[in-house]
């Protein structure tokens, strides 16, 4: 009898530290279950635990990963089971793990499914709204286009912006005319992933409102992002839009301007480049002459060289760099006899003078560094001297 007595507590014992375990450990060490659990549910009440205010993961997470990755489909009833938990974090938790788990397999079962469109249209949990889109974003079907329109009257802009990563107008119009309020959504991150999807989706039908939002947007990466669209779709009737954009305030996107002008026509983004040039913005003409250098072009050598006798010192300091890049051998005297003339008006080390920004770069040149580039040319005997000379001075 005793030994039976034993054997009970023993049993007893056993069963209370894994009843503790199973509901304590979580929550004393997180970082322990998340890493080593044999047990799916730990693991997520775990990770559940860890969730912040605003509904992200902490440092967990690329261990959460490893683990969902590693256990495939064998946790998927634990993560429906998941779904149904009174803690909103463990339900987005789980959410989250299904959607890790399966990224791109399509269609969801459908009882899933189902519960994740409850999840993402019921719910009060801002988190598991947004990431029951996020599991959503492969489904294709005319009810899932319903629930995507649906989702984005959310209040919430995280949710909104889930539901934008499932739209697809080249397979439903109802996902069109989701996609086309989007992109006047008043959240910027929710446009932002707008115009990324119609781009994506090759959806042209965008483009009268990409052309507005030209005007509209404010911030420099969803203007790049716009720019973007217009030049994968080759909008030839916005070039002169964008011309006039770089020669207005927008200047300070003369990167991304330029670069979208010769993506939808290289030959007219070369002439813009040198209209520019010449044009009455000194640190866009700066810009311009540095473009040209680093480009290759031979075709950029004449105007260069015209552009050697621009009253800026800043510019031809650009314009003497760029022709040392392209090997304008024919330019070397002309560029020593200006800068006998001219080379004190450059800066110098200490002499510290109003530099214009553009396109993030602010446009600054040293007479040191501009005669280094002239001495990277084949230079004659005579014309080394002379630039000896120069370096002396």
């Amino acid at each position: 009898m005793p030994w039976i007595l034993w054997s009970s507590g023993g049993v007893s014992v056993l069963g209370i530290t894994f009843v503790v375990l199973w509901i304590w450990l979580p929550r004393w060490a997180p970082e322990w279950v998340v890493r080593y659990s044999p047990w799916v549910d730990p693991m997520l009440r775990a990770m559940a635990g860890q969730v912040t205010r605003n509904f992200q993961l902490i440092e967990l997470e690329e261990h959460f990963i490893a683990r969902i990755e590693a256990w495939g489909s064998f946790a998927y009833p634990a993560y429906s089971a998941g779904m149904e938990s009174p803690d909103p974090r463990h339900r987005m938790v789980s959410v989250m793990a299904y959607d890790y788990e399966r990224p791109t397999r399509s269609p969801l079962p459908d009882d899933v499914r189902k519960k994740l469109c409850d999840l993402a249209l019921t719910d009060d949990h801002l988190g598991v709204r947004m990431y029951a889109f996020f599991a959503l974003r492969s489904e294709k079907s005319l009810r899932m286009s319903e629930v995507r329109a649906q989702g984005f009257t959310d209040r919430e802009s995280d949710v909104r912006h889930a539901v934008v990563h499932g739209l697809d107008p080249r397979t439903s119009e109802r996902d069109w005319q989701t996609l086309l309020s989007a992109l006047s959504d008043p959240d910027g991150e929710v446009r932002y992933q707008a115009v990324v999807r119609t781009r994506d989706c090759d959806e042209r039908r965008a483009i009268p409102r990409l052309m507005e939002m030209l005007h509209e947007e404010q911030g420099p990466r969803n203007f790049g992002v716009v720019l973007s669209a217009l030049g994968h779709f080759k909008v030839t009737e916005a070039i002169p839009v964008l011309v006039r954009l770089l020669e207005g305030p927008r200047s300070y996107h003369a990167h991304d301007l330029l670069r979208t002008i010769t993506t939808i026509d290289a030959a007219e983004g070369f002439r813009v480049r040198v209209k520019t040039l010449q044009g009455s913005n000194k640190g866009l003409r700066a810009f311009v002459a540095q473009e040209l250098g680093e480009s290759g072009d031979p075709r950029a050598i004449d105007p260069l060289i015209k552009q050697l006798q621009d009253p800026e010192p800043l510019v031809f300091g650009y314009v003497v760099i760029a022709l040392c890049q392209l090997k304008a051998d024919s330019a070397v005297d002309a560029i020593l006899d200006l800068l006998e003339a001219r080379g004190n008006e450059l800066m110098s080390v200490g002499k510290e003078i109003a530099t214009p920004v553009v396109s993030g770069y602010m446009m600054s040149v040293y007479r040191f560094e501009v005669v280094d580039q002239v001495a990277t040319m084949p230079l004659t005997a005579e014309q080394r001297e002379r630039l000896e000379r120069l370096r002396e001075d």
